[in-house]
């Protein structure tokens, strides 16, 4: 079982604790393996939660890949 599948389990399972209290409360999923959009969207659907709440996943890592190679390129640019 990958991480994201425990990770969908386990948010369901806190999501049926809470919906058992109270309805009412809205349910989001974050972090752990949550990393990419399909993730979140497979969390989401598997857990039947209302959203996802988003940080380094939508901030920081899909920058990193780009800047990384930004970088690289200004890097590899000969001088002198």
């Amino acid at each position: 079982m990958s991480s994201l599948e425990l990770a969908a389990i386990r948010t369901r399972d806190i999501a049926q604790a809470a919906w058992a209290i109270n309805p009412e409360i809205i349910v989001l999923c974050h972090g752990g393996p949550i990393a990419f959009p399909e993730d979140a969207a497979y969390v989401i659907k598997e857990a039947k939660v209302q959203g996802v709440v988003g940080a380094s996943s939508m901030e920081r890592l899909p920058v990193e890949k780009p800047l990384m190679e930004a970088t690289k390129a200004f890097k590899d640019i000969p001088i002198g």
